[in-house]
């Protein structure tokens, strides 16, 4: 099985920056950064996946501030990223600059993918949390979107602009913030976090350009990712989440996109103690519990994100995973008291 997720500090490195742009005292922000304070001093250390998300959640309570992830997202672009970043700086155009991050960015987390789809002369730059172990992950997704929009910015210039952002959380009271940061029209409660790219935009050359640079780095990051994370587990439960979302969860197209045969895909799985269907189903159940934790999608709409073919086999399966009915599960909302069955 697939080891605790991890997740680069990155652009969680301004978190104390925007505790103090609220007016917490230094003396406060240790307190509530906890163990976490060291090394958000260093953007290229690692914790895990959960407490990333356990500490956008105590800094908004203890601020007061409903969109804090999205602040601290402001902040950040490609920079932040380290090696995946220095990447798309090097890319040919604003679309090949995203499509690297979306190969190579296992290399910032196992938590969580970060993916590319198109569809009617748009390309989508999406973001989904697989870990489990994450009880609420709104103000990451907040996080995510605010990068994603000044990822398109640094790289493509004033023209780099979304159509549409769409995100997996609920509505918040205040949506102001919302359209200031991330400037485009921003929808709520959807079963997929992504950001809207017109073809034109996508297609905006990168000022920064360097493809021997660009050849150097992608070898570099290639061989890293070998090195961190040598569990093919966690390379079929990252392909998995986008997978999912777009409708074509299937241990053949996984293989395709990993770049093996499906029997060397379930080979391997066996050679880790675990199947293809375990893990899907793993990452389904994660989803499942994410958006009936942070979003007010009606239960049909969640079985349907899940590629399920009615709502009633959403039910009967969820039931199978945690003992109860989804509908139950959301008004109890203890997601993180509940064991995978």
């Amino acid at each position: 099985m697939p080891e605790k997720a991890l997740q680069r500090i990155g652009p969680l490195q301004h978190i104390p920056a925007v505790l103090e742009s609220l007016g917490i005292p230094r003396s406060r922000q240790d307190e509530i950064l906890g163990s976490a304070a060291e090394p958000l001093k260093n953007p290229d250390a690692f914790i895990p996946f959960v407490e990333a998300g356990a500490l956008l959640e105590r800094c908004a309570a203890a601020s007061g501030c409903a969109h804090f992830g999205l602040l601290v997202g402001e902040r950040a672009d490609h920079r932040d990223l380290g090696l995946p970043g220095q990447l798309m700086a090097s890319a040919a155009t604003v679309g090949e600059a995203l499509l690297d991050f979306a190969s190579c960015q296992l290399r910032n987390s196992n938590g969580a993918v970060v993916f590319i789809a198109r569809a009617e002369e748009n390309v989508f730059l999406g973001y989904g949390v697989y870990d489990r172990a994450v009880a609420s992950s709104g103000h990451i997704y907040d996080l995510a979107s605010a990068v994603g929009i000044n990822l398109l910015k640094r790289l493509g210039g004033a023209r780099a602009r979304p159509t549409e952002v769409m995100l997996s959380r609920r509505t918040p009271r205040d949506r102001q913030p919302y359209y200031r940061i991330l400037g485009a029209a921003t929808h709520f409660d959807q079963p997929q976090t992504t950001i809207v790219i017109p073809d034109v935009v996508a297609a905006l050359p990168v000022a920064t350009r360097d493809d021997a640079e660009h050849a150097r780095l992608m070898t570099q990051i290639r061989l890293l990712l070998d090195r961190h994370y040598p569990e093919f587990g966690a390379r079929v439960q990252h392909t998995i989440r986008p997978n999912l979302l777009m409708g074509s969860v299937s241990a053949r197209e996984v293989a395709r996109q990993l770049g093996v045969h499906v029997r060397t895909l379930n080979r391997r799985l066996r050679e880790e103690n675990t199947t293809f269907r375990e893990l899907s189903q793993q990452v389904r159940y994660s989803v499942a519990c994410e958006l009936l934790t942070i979003t007010d999608l009606p239960i049909s709409d969640v079985a349907s994100a899940l590629a399920y073919a009615t709502p009633a086999a959403f039910v009967h399966a969820f039931q199978r995973w945690s003992g109860m009915a989804p509908s139950e599960w959301r008004a109890r909302g203890k997601e993180s008291e509940l064991p995978f069955a």
